[in-house]
């Protein structure tokens, strides 16, 4: 913002300043590529993002079940007779999960830790799909 801040003619009054700020603003978020965003504008990018619940209706409330529970020595918690799997990191921590009939997600504070979309007949998810440790990636 500095660099085009000083590319413009200066501002004589706070409004004149606030009115290239404005300016900046706009080209940053609606018209700029970013590289850390695969050359998508951040509003573009915004506007693309899977939001919390459907935009053509209200979320429903009523079929949410949330609760707090402490996470296990081994990173494990239980809700609703299910044990997902969070990581030892967060062992001892206190999460807080919100579910309803597809989805659960944990949150340690405000951070979302983990999101599971769950299965009618599943008790447990872990967070690798095999047992042991966790492959090195290349």
């Amino acid at each position: 913002m500095k660099k085009w801040l000083t590319a413009q003619d200066p501002a004589r009054t706070v409004a004149e300043l606030q009115t290239l700020i404005d300016q900046f603003r706009h080209i940053y978020n609606h018209q700029r590529p970013h590289r850390a965003i695969s050359r998508q504008v951040p509003a573009q990018r915004w506007t693309d993002m899977a939001k919390t619940g459907p935009k053509d209706r209200p979320l429903d409330l009523t079929t949410q079940t949330t609760g707090d529970r402490t996470i296990t020595a081994n990173g494990i918690l239980t809700f609703d007779a299910k044990r997902i799997s969070v990581g030892t990191t967060h062992a001892g921590k206190t999460a807080t999960v919100i579910a309803n009939q597809t989805h659960a997600h944990i949150f340690i504070g405000t951070k979302l830790v983990r999101h599971i979309e769950l299965q009618a007949n599943t008790h447990a998810y872990p967070i690798y799909d095999r047992i042991g440790r966790p492959r090195k990636t290349q």
